[in-house]
């Protein structure tokens, strides 16, 4: 050992701003270095293992070690990447940096199933279809974004999702671009409000018709409708609350029809029996549909939602506000909802705009 130390001192003589140093059987390198990254501002001084033992052959590599870090430093060029581990160690891998942006994503926000449910809908389903251990690039992400088809709904998640992540990677892309034309494209053809009153009179199970008539009412999803606040539809105007642990915060609506609130009573139904407890809103409004099928009414629960939308223009509205009754931004109030709008709907409005 004695030998070992005469080396290691002769080698030392040879540095100037990094040292090695024994540990044990074990070689590091100590130094004045650069912060870490997200460590500060300030210059550490630092010990890094060589990964070599304290030997003649150790001493060599180690030696060679020090002097590259010595010729970084010199050109201010030293690079953490390689010393990291752990915490510290930069995501290069998909599962790494998927893994960081869920961290990041539930900093922000409680993590009820409403959120879960939208966890997993809006990004774990996309990013499920990459290769984990592979490094998160561009070319990777794009590459997957073009085995979807163009203009469809699927294109369109995969370039939201895969922008977000990107965009928290510093990965620059234009994934946007590959979405155009992809939405919510659904043409629908809504029932008359004439329409509405007749199918809810058919209705023979009264669980069932307070669920259409709610639905009709106030426009709303079909999971909302067993999470709602009735204690002052009574009341004029027939504000409804929408509770927390829906697919957005805690709202209220107003019916664009008040005489569907008093002529059927809104505030007096009952719930169909429906197991809820521990369910994610998809399943639980996927019941509601059905239930109406089998009620005899030969629509979906979002009719119901797109007239409402397609009412508050036909009563002239601002449609900033109808955009907060539903629960979403303008930008999708325009996008979704203003393409149902029919000849019937126009000719209603311009008889309200004109009448005299």
């Amino acid at each position: 050992m004695r030998d070992f130390g005469e080396a290691l001192g002769k080698a030392n003589a040879a540095l100037d701003r990094v040292q090695i140093r024994q540990k044990g059987d074990r070689l590091y390198l100590r130094a004045t270095l650069p912060p870490k990254p997200g460590d500060g501002d300030k210059p550490k001084r630092c010990e890094l293992s060589t990964g070599y033992g304290a030997h003649a052959e150790g001493l060599k590599f180690a030696k060679a070690k020090a002097l590259e870090i010595e010729g970084q430093l010199i050109r201010e060029k030293f690079d953490w990447t390689p010393w990291l581990k752990g915490k510290h160690k930069p995501a290069e891998t998909v599962g790494e940096w998927v893994s960081k942006f869920e961290n990041n994503y539930w900093e922000s926000r409680e993590r009820s199933l409403a959120k879960i449910s939208t966890w997993k809908a809006s990004y774990q389903e996309a990013f499920d279809r990459l290769d984990p251990s592979k490094p998160l690039t561009e070319e990777l992400l794009k590459t997957e974004i073009l085995k979807s088809q163009p203009g469809t709904r699927t294109r369109q998640k995969l370039c939201f999702a895969y922008g977000a992540i990107a965009r928290f990677a510093g990965i620059e892309n234009k994934f946007s671009e590959l979405a155009a034309g992809c939405g919510a494209k659904i043409q629908r053809n809504l029932p008359s409000d004439l329409e509405i009153e007749a199918m809810r009179e058919s209705i023979s199970n009264p669980a069932w018709q307070w669920v259409f008539g709610m639905l009709a009412a106030y426009g709303l999803r079909p999971h909302e409708i067993f999470k709602l606040d009735c204690s002052e539809v009574n009341s004029e105007p027939g504000w409804l609350r929408v509770l927390p642990d829906t697919k957005t915060k805690e709202r209220l609506i107003l019916p664009l029809m008040p005489k569907w609130r008093s002529d059927w009573q809104l505030w007096d139904g009952i719930l169909p029996n429906t197991q809820t407890e521990g369910r994610t809103n998809q399943s639980i409004g996927a019941k509601v549909t059905p239930g109406l099928r089998a009620q005899g009414i030969d629509l979906t629960a979002y009719h119901l939602r797109d007239a409402y939308a397609v009412r508050g223009s036909v009563l002239g509205i601002d449609p900033a506000i109808v955009a907060r009754w539903m629960g979403h931004s303008l930008k999708i109030h325009f996008d979704k909802y203003h393409q149902h709008i029919s000849k019937r709907d126009f000719e209603e409005a311009w008889k309200r705009a004109t009448k005299n």
